[in-house]
């Protein structure tokens, strides 16, 4: 099955159990992202190393802060975490690092 594909089907799964708007949006769009970093890849194809140069990309190429990070992460990790249950050759979620917050200052 095609990531973008299995990223549909565990979006419906989750609206089915009464998700909230905002965050199935940001699901959506960080799970789209990902797609197309992947190329729309079959989702046994992602490997905990795609993940993690992905991140890297994020962080090094793109300036991504670790804050801005955690919720692609979340939704990485629940993705594969639903599907880890139903195709037994998908990247373990466990592997899908999450970042530490890093505190910040309140902008006056």
């Amino acid at each position: 099955m095609k990531f973008y594909q299995a990223t549909k089907e565990y979006l419906v799964w989750k609206k089915a159990r009464k998700i909230a708007s905002p965050t199935y949006i940001q699901n959506l769009s960080n799970l789209k992202q990902f797609a197309i970093f992947m190329r729309n890849c079959d989702l046994n194809q992602v490997k905990e190393n795609d993940v993690l140069s992905y991140f890297t990309l994020l962080q090094n190429e793109m300036d991504i802060e670790n804050n801005s990070i955690i919720p692609k992460s979340a939704a990485l990790r629940g993705l594969f975490k639903y599907w880890n249950e139903r195709v037994p050759d998908c990247l373990n979620y466990e592997f899908i690092p999450i970042p530490k917050k890093e505190p910040k200052f309140p902008h006056l």
